[in-house]
């Protein structure tokens, strides 16, 4: 029996040890500390005089109690719950910047005419919108703990503890569902990049070359690498000859790309 209270006393020591202070209120602190140091004193106690452990096993199991009804597992899960959410605003900023850039390269791979850049790119974006952790598994931590607090009959330490810092653990979720719609914008937003169509008549036109009208149409219905190459076997046709980038610049420049 009283191997069984001083496992339960060193570990329960263990779990408030790893409790994160930061923020915590004035009275919580305290509690903590008395907490500690309680249980410190009980496990110091049984090491040093373990053959008057039924003596003191009353109020020690009075102690594990106390403590382990919502001090320690309440106060570890929700220790977990505020951890789980710094990672997550702290990840879902960062896809949201990513994800802003990525809007931006889509924009200038449709300037550029290179269409399979703008599918990577889509694919790219549709990439950033997975969280780790995600916002499903944050929403169903969040929930699970809130179910846990009703379900447990907290202490009126622990019900003040939610009672203050819900409202800002629930703001935090809600902010960071703001910035996902916004990922999901971009990404929607780069779904709807088009290129549009060349007039290839007028492409022909500007470079003094109608003539060359029917190569410029099958020239212009490509894009990237391959728009490039084409337009560089016309270009030799041309007078004076122009290399693919150059007919690209032109037809930038006169404002028909």
């Amino acid at each position: 029996m009283g191997g069984r209270v001083l496992a339960r006393a060193s570990k329960l020591m263990k779990v408030l040890e790893k409790i994160d202070v930061n923020g915590i209120a004035k009275d919580e602190f305290e509690a903590l500390e008395q907490a500690t140091k309680e249980l410190s004193e009980l496990r110091g106690h049984f090491e040093k005089n373990f053959a008057n452990l039924k003596a003191g096993e009353d109020k020690a199991n009075d102690i594990l109690a106390k403590y382990e009804k919502s001090g320690g597992a309440f106060a570890e899960e929700w220790a977990s719950m505020e951890s789980t959410m710094r990672d997550y605003l702290a990840n879902v900023n960062w896809r949201l910047n990513q994800s802003n850039m990525v809007v931006k390269k889509a924009h200038q791979a449709v300037a550029e005419r290179n269409q399979d850049e703008l599918n990577s790119l889509a694919t790219i974006s549709a990439k950033y919108r997975q969280g780790n952790p995600s916002q499903s598994d944050v929403d169903a931590q969040l929930k699970k703990l809130l179910a846990r607090a009703k379900a447990s009959g907290l202490d009126a330490n622990a019900k003040d503890q939610l009672d203050r810092e819900l409202p800002a653990l629930k703001k935090s979720f809600d902010d960071a569902g703001e910035l996902e719609e916004k990922m999901f914008q971009n990404m929607e937003e780069i779904k709807g990049l088009k290129l549009k169509p060349v007039d290839y008549k007028k492409a022909a036109t500007v470079l003094k070359a109608p003539q060359l009208a029917s190569k410029f149409k099958s020239a212009l219905e490509k894009t990237g690498a391959a728009l490039e190459k084409e337009l560089d076997t016309i270009g030799k046709e041309l007078k004076p000859k122009l290399t693919g980038k150059e007919i690209i610049a032109e037809l930038k420049k006169q404002k028909v790309m």
